[in-house]
């Protein structure tokens, strides 16, 4: 089981000439009304609750764990963040309920701790009495309190600086997602749709291709959709996706050989998500079988575990399949992480045209 937000749904809408269009739309009903009516029944539920006779006040949210929760309801909103960016980084798989709740644990503790040493002291004035002492220390009692005043400033003084960590992993993640969202326009769904609605002004964006022969299908996850408007200048069609498992490959390439517009070359750069197994791989390339060349990347996903028994079974498949040739993209990002965002995984404007230029060689064009 995985979390996952989606901040956009997608339509198909018929276009009347035996093409269909996918047009993208954020949760317009929120901002025709939403957000007032949600702010009105949140009012309504906290009258509701405050009210001296009422159950849901004395009863509910007065048990001792919500009353516990509560007390520390503005700490675990003030950590929260800066945790899930640290631990995370700019990974942009969904998290999973393991992780999730091992990371809320870390949050409940770091706000304890907060909550005790810091924000309980400045409250009482117990902080003040520390600081006066630190200042002035008569006896060995005041010296003990300034060693522990001084213990106390120590934590504070870390917390700018895991925030500043924290901002600066976000801003990573951030440019990722803003260089995904700008491909977007740039790539087919092949299987559910014949077009992409293309972005008005777009010079980038592929065109349907209905009836025509694919010269060179590239399938892809999110790293390739990085890559996708520079691949489509060199005249590549891309079917790239987030967090896309290796089995959809099979699904493509099965649709494409149906309806015949398989060409010359396929490039395929799936695994960043997930394991893949050896099976998995001779079942794609059966519709592939005629294909003249298959190019496959090995992937670079630092710290997950199935990086490497992805690209060992990767790196096998030219000597089971003569038309397969492997692109290692693994080796290429280690030695060169310039052309990487600071995730480690996804392609800066640098990274994007190396990683296009590579492909064509690998190709021949």
């Amino acid at each position: 089981m995985m979390w996952q937000f989606h901040d956009v749904y997608s339509t198909t809408v018929d276009l009347g000439d035996g093409t269909t269009e996918i047009v993208r739309r954020g949760y317009d009903p929120l901002f025709q009304g939403g957000f007032l009516l949600v702010g009105l029944a949140s009012i309504a539920v906290i009258t509701a609750a405050v009210h001296p006779h009422s159950p849901i006040g004395t009863k509910l949210l007065g048990n001792p764990i919500f009353t516990y929760l509560g007390r520390r309801s503005y700490g675990l909103y003030l950590y929260h963040w800066p945790v899930f960016r640290f631990a995370r980084g700019a990974d942009p798989n969904p998290m999973s309920v393991v992780q999730f709740i091992l990371l809320g644990l870390v949050i409940l503790v770091i706000t304890e701790a907060s909550y005790r040493f810091i924000e309980m002291p400045i409250r009482t004035g117990d902080f003040s009495q520390w600081w006066f002492t630190m200042r002035h220390p008569r006896n060995d009692a005041n010296r003990k309190q300034r060693q522990n005043a001084i213990a106390i400033a120590v934590v504070v003084s870390v917390l700018p600086l895991f925030g500043l960590v924290s901002v600066a992993i976000g801003t990573g993640q951030g440019q990722v997602a803003e260089s995904l969202k700008k491909n977007e326009q740039s790539v087919q769904n092949l299987v559910s749709s014949t077009t992409v609605a293309p972005n008005p002004g777009d010079s980038t964006a592929t065109t349907s291709l209905d009836g025509q022969i694919i010269p060179i299908l590239a399938i892809g996850d999110s790293v390739m959709l990085g890559a996708a408007n520079v691949l489509t200048e060199r005249g590549i069609t891309v079917d790239a996706m987030k967090s896309r498992p290796f089995r959809q490959a099979l699904e493509i390439a099965n649709y494409v050989k149906s309806i015949n517009r398989l060409g010359d070359f396929v490039i395929i750069h799936l695994g960043t998500n997930n394991y893949v197994d050896e099976k998995t791989l001779d079942e794609i390339m059966v519709p592939l079988a005629d294909v003249d060349r298959v190019v496959m990347l090995t992937t670079h996903v630092p710290k997950k575990p199935w990086q490497d028994p992805n690209n060992e079974l990767i790196k096998a498949m030219p000597n089971r399949y003569g038309n397969v040739t492997v692109l290692d993209w693994y080796t290429i990002a280690e030695q060169h992480p310039e052309y990487l965002y600071s995730d480690k995984i996804h392609l800066n404007p640098e990274g994007q045209a190396v990683y296009a230029d590579l492909i064509m060689q690998a190709i021949g064009k």
